[in-house]
């Protein structure tokens, strides 16, 4: 112990903190494998670097800033476009990287341009570079505030020092000469203390846009142009991409979901460009075209979400988006819809299923309406309508059991209403019976007071209820327990409390609500005493052991029980002692003897019994109890006669 901290003080000295904190388990380790020095050396050694490895790791991974999604092992090559997996394979193995090339990921967006270059980042990380993800808005920010911020110029000292530095939404905002002249100079001529800063720019349209000599973008006509730059010293590039738009305001034609008989979501956007809108919204009507002199709906953001409410059911209706400006009404292109009739149907709820029956639930709104029938449809086969299997039901709320369904099979079910002789039907669900449990108990072991079953786990099942009793069909109102799965895949049963010599019957069961469905399924057992039986006869004979014991009134002896066998049950009987002693029959003493099914008798041996000569008795007995295990060799199974205290008194 005392060795173990003066250890530890050294490896804290030499500030090895993990091997100091890791030392009881090292020498514990040493102990018991015996490596040699040089593999031991080894090992303390191996735990510091392993440890600052991974330290290491996690702080480069936290820097890097990486979004929740960047594992690439999950990219899904059937959502995402524009790269396959042998593309994926290349990029993944930082040649790219390693080779000092810059990498240009293009694309619209949700093409999967970010989740790649995050994905990439980790994969540096993971390489142990240090890489980091950043937005250009949080470059631009950081240069903009480096020399007043102490926390930006950390970040810059960062940039500076980083081996992979990816760029996420470049010149998705508009940024002003100087800082994209000090983006464009970190990107191109980083190191600041390089001999030559300076650059060349260049447009790759100068229809589109212009640039001078220090930068600056001048736009010229709508459209998209490559902007580039080339240090003097070594011949470096880099380029960016510009939109240019003209002034005035965007406005989406509106999407319409979620519509019932009463409303419907509008969705939109609204994006100003070099202007100011003063007002913005939502303008609809049943005629085509509406305007703000209709029914409008005033919003704020450049984000258009919102629900039209009160509307008229089965009417076609026309929405429009709009933003004032200039004091001008501007208008985007309108979209249609129409609101669904006035009956709304909810898609079932399915519960309590069972083998036979399963419980539907939902609710029909009908705004007051009286309905001609309401009800329940349902069929094997998709999309069921009244035509397949209906039960008519009243109210609005719809609770009934399926019953008599089939086994293991697939249903379908729709909730409908008829309304002036028309059916309407909601979304339909789906569920499938559960199957009956098929179990076959097989005893293993049986005792006098207990029992012990298995039997072949279906597939998917973790445990079955278990309900018996000592009349044939058992129920839930005699005695009830589980069998759980074990180890070895197979369901094992338990049964205490037993009486000697009664036959035991049981079966399973399942519990859907109120309820009960027993299986077909029951066995029978029957616990040793009746048709098994082994009785320990009133004599026994003891010898005096050679091992001393004290105190003097107390003495080690070998005992031996005699005990006679009635066994009913046809078959071979190999007769163990679990627990200590052994076994006579014909010839000497052995582990082991096998008996015949019928009548006769055996002799049990123990070695240290403890005699005790207190007053007014003197007794014999076992200090801890042998299983006398006898096992049918044709069916394996074990039936049990515990030996546990021997009784014998003298006075």
């Amino acid at each position: 112990m005392i060795q173990s901290e003066k250890l530890k003080a050294h490896a804290k000295r030499l500030r090895l903190y993990n091997i100091a904190n890791r030392m009881d388990s090292i020498l514990h380790h040493a102990q018991e494998e015996k490596p040699t020095y040089p593999e031991f050396l080894s090992l303390v050694l191996g735990t510091e670097v392993e440890m600052k490895e991974r330290k290491d790791y996690e702080r480069r991974l936290v820097a890097a800033r990486l979004p929740r999604k960047h594992d690439l092992d999950e990219y899904d090559y059937n959502f995402y476009e524009g790269i396959d997996r042998r593309q994926m394979k290349e990029l993944r193995e930082l040649v790219w990287l390693r080779e000092a090339y810059n990498l240009i990921l293009m694309g619209p967006s949700g093409t999967g341009k970010t989740f790649l270059a995050a994905g990439l980042v980790f994969d540096a990380v993971k390489a142990g570079y240090k890489a980091y993800l950043m937005t250009m808005e949080d470059i631009v920010n950081c240069l903009r505030l480096k020399d007043i911020s102490t926390p930006a110029m950390m970040t810059y000292n960062k940039i500076l020092r980083a081996q992979l530095l990816a760029i996420d939404d470049i010149m998705l905002f508009p940024v002003k000469r100087e800082e994209a002249t000090a983006f464009f100079n970190l990107t191109v001529v980083t190191p600041e203390n390089a001999t030559n800063k300076a650059v060349t720019w260049s447009s790759g349209d100068s229809k589109i846009a212009s640039v001078d000599a220090t930068g600056k973008v001048t736009a010229i006509a709508e459209g998209k142009v490559t902007i580039e730059a080339t240090t003097n010293d070594g011949d470096k590039t880099a380029s960016c991409q510009i939109t240019i738009v003209n002034r005035g305001v965007e406005i989406s034609k509106p999407e319409v979901s979620d519509i019932t008989s009463v409303s419907a979501l509008v969705e939109g956007a609204i994006k100003a460009s070099g202007v100011k809108v003063t007002e913005a919204g939502i303008c609809y009507s049943t005629s085509q075209s509406p305007t703000v002199n209709d029914k409008k709906v005033v919003l704020s953001g450049e984000d258009i979400s919102y629900t039209l409410t009160k509307l008229e059911a089965n009417t076609t209706y026309y929405v429009r988006i709009y933003a004032v400006v200039d004091g001008a009404v501007k208008y985007g292109d309108q979209a249609m819809f129409t609101t669904a009739v006035t009956v709304e149907i909810s898609v079932p709820q399915i519960s309590s299923i069972s083998s036979s029956s399963a419980q539907i639930s939902g609710t029909i709104t009908t705004y007051g309406l009286q309905m001609d029938e309401v009800g329940i449809c349902y069929s094997t086969s998709s999309m069921p309508t009244v035509d397949a299997t209906k039960v008519a039901l009243s109210g609005n709320e719809i609770v009934y059991t399926l019953n008599e369904l089939t086994p293991e099979t697939a249903y379908y079910v729709r909730i409908y209403a008829k309304l002036d002789g028309e059916y309407y039907y909601g979304d339909q669900g789906m569920f499938t019976t559960s199957g009956i449990i098929k179990t076959h108990f097989e005893p293993t072991d049986i005792y006098e007071d207990k029992a012990v079953l298995t039997s072949v786990a279906p597939s998917g099942v973790k445990k079955v209820d278990i309900c018996y009793g000592t009349s044939p069909n058992p129920k839930i109102t005699d005695n009830v327990t589980t069998a759980s799965v074990g180890s070895d895949g197979k369901l094992r049963l338990s049964l205490t409390g037993l009486s000697k010599g009664t036959t035991y019957y049981l079966r399973a069961y399942s519990r859907v609500g109120s309820k009960i469905e027993y299986y077909d399924d029951e066995v029978s057992v029957q616990t040793v005493g009746k048709e098994f039986s082994v009785v320990r006869e009133a004599s026994f004979r003891s010898e005096k052991s050679d091992v001393e014991y004290t105190p003097s009134y107390r003495q080690w002896y070998r005992l031996y029980l005699t005990y006679t066998y009635d066994i009913k049950v046809k078959g071979t009987y190999l007769v163990e002692a679990i627990g200590g002693g052994a076994f006579k029959k014909t010839g000497d003493f052995s582990a082991s003897i096998y008996l015949e099914n019928g009548t006769g008798s055996f002799t049990f041996m123990r070695d240290k019994a403890l005699f005790e000569n207190s007053w007014p008795y003197a007794s014999y007995y076992f200090n801890t109890a042998t299983d006398v295990r006898i096992t049918n060799l044709e069916t394996n199974v074990c039936y049990h006669i515990m030996i546990e205290r021997v009784t014998f008194k003298s006075a």
